[in-house]
């Protein structure tokens, strides 16, 4: 019972109605919470309903331990996911969001009827190891100046303080999100790139379409690392044509 109030714990809705016929579940990014996602409520069609996955050590989950092993998030996660996959569900996960988007996806009995990864390195690799060596102003320094630490953060101490430690935990859990060369997605992959993100290469879409077995596709944005958040509009018109709910 407790581990199933622990995966109730770990979605959130953010549409009220209960009418649409397909789910969005988002993944966040590193160091992010389920609210990011909150204001695309008010723009997604109502045949759509909006949920979110809360990582531990934040907003309503703040009193909870840091996830430092990616296993047990992954079962919560999924076990979380057993109580609505009535419908159709799309995972769309950004940076880290998007490995666990894809752990999810792998290990889950009903995989998403698409699965949208945006802004994420290749799932075969850990990119990581260099940042987690780094001093903390130095991997504060390389994270602002790449646009994978907001300036709002950026320039408040306080809330740079709380937002730190989420970080280093959640890159941590990156670097453990590695995949072997031969897996492969059932569900077919849209990937999402930010024409000036850094921290993605042509590489990194070849590695994710070589995992989609050809059934994979990419749109562009303009923006850096955040550009899903910057562009939101944007994205949200892109998915929605992509499954024809306009």
């Amino acid at each position: 019972m407790v581990h199933l109030l622990t995966a109730q714990r770990c979605l959130k809705k953010f549409t009220p109605h209960s009418q649409g016929s397909v789910r969005i579940i988002c993944f966040p990014h590193a160091g992010g919470s389920a609210s990011i996602f909150r204001s695309w409520a008010e723009q997604l069609h109502p045949n759509i309903e909006l949920f979110a996955v809360q990582y531990p050590g934040r907003e309503e989950r703040i009193q909870e331990t840091l996830a430092c092993q990616p296993q047990r998030l992954i079962d919560d996660i999924v076990q979380a996911l057993r109580l609505i996959q009535d419908k159709p569900c799309i995972y769309l996960g950004h940076s880290l969001g998007g490995r666990l988007a894809l752990a999810v996806t792998l290990q889950s009995s009903q995989p998403p009827a698409q699965l949208i990864v945006s802004g994420c390195t290749t799932p075969y690799a850990a990119r990581h190891h260099h940042l987690l060596r780094l001093t903390r102003s130095s991997m504060i320094e390389v994270l602002r100046e790449s646009g994978a630490i907001h300036a709002a953060v950026y320039s408040n101490a306080d809330l740079l303080d709380f937002y730190f430690p989420l970080l280093r935990a959640d890159l941590y859990l990156a670097n453990q999100l590695v995949f072997p060369m031969e897996t492969r997605c059932s569900s077919p992959v849209l990937f999402l790139s930010g024409e000036d993100d850094c921290w993605v290469e042509q590489q990194d879409v070849s590695d994710w379409e070589r995992l989609a077995c050809g059934h994979f596709q990419q749109q562009n944005f303009p923006g850096d690392h955040m550009f899903i958040y910057q562009h939101r509009e944007s994205v949200i018109r892109a998915i929605q044509r992509k499954f024809c709910i306009l």
